[in-house]
């Protein structure tokens, strides 16, 4: 099972959060508190495989892990949906509004597509990952965290080694690496999401806006300053712009 709580349900608006690789569904509750900021929503959290609780073998392929996620939402009771996701996981909720009906998507640090350069970043990760997970864990914090929070938190790296060792989460990473190097294209012009980014988020490349805007020809973009690829993380006003994205769709 890919859904690991659902919280709240009596209420009839859904949001389902979707987790940025590396990291389980403790990261919405525990790191961005979405149970006490979405408090009148029906909230759905979802674990990869491989992941804590989750014991499935990851999915070699991508679009048969957005596929598995949309059968178990169609056994819950039909709501108004929206998606919200985060890295990978925003890579997670486009596909999955491709094929489930959903009433938008709010995407956090999400590359539009993958370009060379990313397939080669990708592939060596996992080369790393495979052979040496303290440089792994290095390379991945120095590639999502911006310098200033690096230098706040100066155990980062060593707290992301201590959690994929603990969990044993190597295979799995693994696994969401091959996942981000898909090139299925989307192009929807139904949906209009939210688009948040950090301007220091060195994981989005340059003419980002542009090659969103392929995708999603009337999304919205609200860039933040001093924020990088977690533009969540410690970032209230962020929330704020989330809350009122969601009450304008009502």
């Amino acid at each position: 099972m890919l859904i690991k709580e659902v919280y709240n349900s009596h209420y009839t608006q859904r949001i389902v959060f979707l987790n940025p690789m590396g990291m389980d569904s403790s990261y919405w509750t525990d790191i961005v508190h979405v149970k006490e900021e979405f408090a009148e929503y029906e909230l759905i959290f979802v674990d990869y495989p491989g992941y804590l609780d989750n014991k499935a073998e990851p999915e070699d392929h991508f679009l048969n892990l957005v596929e598995n996620l949309k059968i178990e939402l169609e056994q819950l009771e039909q709501k108004e949906t929206f998606l919200i996701g985060c890295s990978y996981g925003g890579k997670v909720a486009m596909h999955l509004a491709e094929i489930y009906e959903v009433r938008n998507l709010i995407l956090i640090g999400t590359p539009p597509n993958v370009e060379e350069e990313d397939l080669v970043y990708y592939k060596s990760l996992a080369e790393v990952l495979c052979k040496d997970l303290n440089e792994f864990s290095v390379k991945l914090i120095e590639y999502c965290y911006t310098e200033k929070e690096r230098k706040e938190n100066p155990f980062l790296a060593i707290m992301f080694l201590f959690y994929v060792k603990r969990h044993n989460l190597r295979e799995a990473i693994i696994r969401q690496l091959k996942h981000l190097t898909d090139t299925t294209k989307i192009v929807n012009n139904r949906l209009h999401p939210l688009i948040i980014v950090g301007k220091q988020d060195v994981t989005l490349k340059k003419e980002y806006k542009k090659k969103i805007l392929q995708i999603y020809p009337s999304c919205h973009f609200k860039e933040y300053e001093d924020f990088g690829h977690f533009t969540l993380n410690n970032n209230p006003k962020a929330i704020e712009i989330i809350k009122k994205a969601l009450h304008h769709e009502q």
